[in-house]
């Protein structure tokens, strides 16, 4: 997979709201297995406190559980293979360096194919995660308007 593909920016005008917004609704939406999940976030150096913040927050917010039920936002991927290659792609940026702000692992508690929904920053070139569809989180440097 290209490294640009579902590559979201945040620029230094950007509403945070409203990029907060469409990033849970790119990157969640089917627990990120659609086609146009974001698979990378770049933020502007200035708004990446105040987005990681308020992203973080709000991934807090979100209920992983039975898509059928009522008021849940996350369901299971879609099977053991899937499951393999999130904790593979995960774990791989953990062991090179990369910060896990939230989740970052299944939860079996819920059911066998359910992974906390994650949010990883910290992401360098030599990672799986840098090239396949994760989470992650970069900055755009100022000079870029």
């Amino acid at each position: 997979m290209p490294r640009e593909a579902s590559l979201n920016m945040v620029f230094e005008s950007a509403n945070i709201d409203l990029a907060i917004q469409g990033a849970l609704a790119s990157k969640f939406r089917n627990c990120g297995q659609t086609c146009i999940s974001a698979n990378r976030f770049l933020i502007h150096e200035k708004r990446y406190d105040e987005f990681i913040s308020k992203f973080s927050e709000k991934i807090k917010l979100l209920v992983v559980g039975d898509g059928a039920v009522s008021g849940v936002n996350v369901g299971p991927l879609i099977n053991k293979a899937q499951l393999t290659k999130v904790t593979r792609i995960v774990d791989d940026a953990i062991k090179k360096g990369a910060k896990v702000l939230l989740g970052g692992k299944p939860n079996p508690t819920i059911g066998e194919l359910y992974y906390e929904p994650t949010l990883i920053t910290d992401i360098t070139p030599e990672m799986d995660c840098y090239r396949f569809p994760c989470r992650l989180v970069d900055t755009i440097p100022t000079y870029i308007r």
